[in-house]
């Protein structure tokens, strides 16, 4: 771990910590998150989104080029190597592609939902509780398994995110009004 800590810049360390905080400890991740100013939220979402986004496509050309080798030599089928190359390396970067667009537009459309649904809660602080439940997506993502297991974590995530937040606003209120 300490290696790491070397190799890995500060900003992309922190950001992951922070981020991992969400699988490990939603309840303490989200008490935490309303610490943090939107712009620190969204710049280590970004940043881990744009990392995780490149390891995806990465992961992908390396698993399609495994996949294309394992048919040539172990099947003995005959592989047109530029053509599949130039097949991998457009679906490697479709794949980074569509995990930023995912995790920045789609993931706005989804706030904009919510907030239809959500009321007392303001909407910066949804989007924090949104990048916040995309973690699991962030982090594994990058597998190449079915999606369905993340979004389904991270609609669990808001689920918490929003409760947290509704009683951290409970907690805020009932203060203010003892001290009067």
């Amino acid at each position: 771990m300490k290696k790491l800590r070397k190799v890995l810049p500060k900003s992309l360390r922190n950001a992951l910590s922070f981020y991992f905080e969400f699988l490990v400890s939603p309840k303490q991740a989200f008490l935490d998150i309303n610490k943090k100013t939107l712009e620190d939220v969204v710049h280590d979402y970004l940043f881990l989104l744009l990392c995780f986004g490149i390891l995806a496509g990465v992961s992908s050309i390396v698993i399609n080029l495994a996949k294309a080798i394992y048919v040539n030599f172990f099947l003995h089928a005959t592989v047109q190597y530029f053509r599949m190359l130039n097949y991998t390396i457009g679906r490697g970067v479709t794949t980074t592609f569509f995990f930023i667009f995912a995790g920045t537009f789609l993931l706005f459309v989804a706030t904009i939902i919510i907030l239809f649904f959500i009321r007392g809660i303001k909407y910066t602080e949804i989007c924090k509780i949104a990048m916040g439940s995309m973690a699991p997506a962030i982090f594994f993502g990058w597998l190449q398994i079915s999606p369905i297991v993340f979004v389904v974590w991270s609609t669990v995530l808001i689920i918490i995110g929003i409760n947290e937040q509704k009683k951290n606003r409970k907690i805020r209120r009932d203060s203010i009004e003892n001290r009067d």
